[in-house]
């Protein structure tokens, strides 16, 4: 889903990228931390020693240690801990706090899965934020087909659950003072939904032709495409 912006628009993109590797980053690494951080705020934010506990656990750990190490500062934490403040802002009255969510999404994309960052559901709205921790691009929330795609999962999973009628796509980027809110019809998103099925199976497939534009920026192939 992180990708959709590219394989809706381009959809052979995803085959050919899976000719070059796959790398990581410093960018990444110190937002995986953020992100360690704002789940361990959200599970333990009415108990700090629990909180504290569960930080120097992640300290510990074989795979978050190296990068606790290198990135933790006292400033991620703290971005880390209003990102979790902004979901709570929502976590209000009869409802469900969801954390670091695994979203089945195979309903509309082959073999896709999500993983949201914090969802409210309650009646009338279903509320789904995603920390974005990186400075170097603004993300808008406005038709971000990613967060649309969550959403659709979202719809999927917990509408049985609550009757709302609404989802809100809350991007949080506090680096750079950068907080989107988009809020679409379940209805639209379904309606939506029947493009994303047709644009996922063509790029599973690796159909379809190859399309230039803006979407190209983060595609591993575009040097050589």
């Amino acid at each position: 889903p992180s990708a959709a912006s590219r394989w809706m628009a381009c959809t052979p993109a995803p085959r050919l990228e899976e000719l070059f590797p796959n790398t990581s980053s410093e960018f990444a690494d110190e937002g995986t931390v953020a992100h360690a951080v704002a789940e361990a705020y959200l599970h333990n934010f009415d108990n700090p020693a629990k909180y504290a506990e569960a930080i120097d656990d992640l300290f510990l750990d074989s795979y978050h240690g190296p990068m606790f190490d290198k990135h933790f500062s006292a400033e991620l934490e703290q971005y880390a801990i209003d990102f979790g403040d902004f979901v709570l802002e929502e976590a209000v009255g009869d409802h469900i706090l969801l954390i670091e969510q695994r979203l089945d999404l195979r309903r509309w994309v082959p073999e896709g899965f999500g993983t949201a960052d914090g969802i409210v559901v309650r009646d009338g709205t279903l509320f789904m934020n995603d920390l974005k921790y990186g400075k170097g691009v603004k993300v808008s929330s406005v038709e971000n087909k990613q967060l649309m795609i969550y959403a659709l999962g979202c719809i999927e999973a917990y509408s049985f659950l609550y009757d709302f009628d609404k989802v809100s796509m809350r991007i949080y980027q506090p680096r750079i003072n950068n907080i989107s809110i988009y809020t679409m019809n379940v209805s639209d998103l379904l309606e939506w939904a029947k493009e994303v099925e047709v644009k996922a199976k063509q790029a599973f497939n690796g159909e379809g032709e190859f399309v230039p534009g803006e979407h190209c920026r983060f595609c591993k192939a575009a040097a050589t495409c």
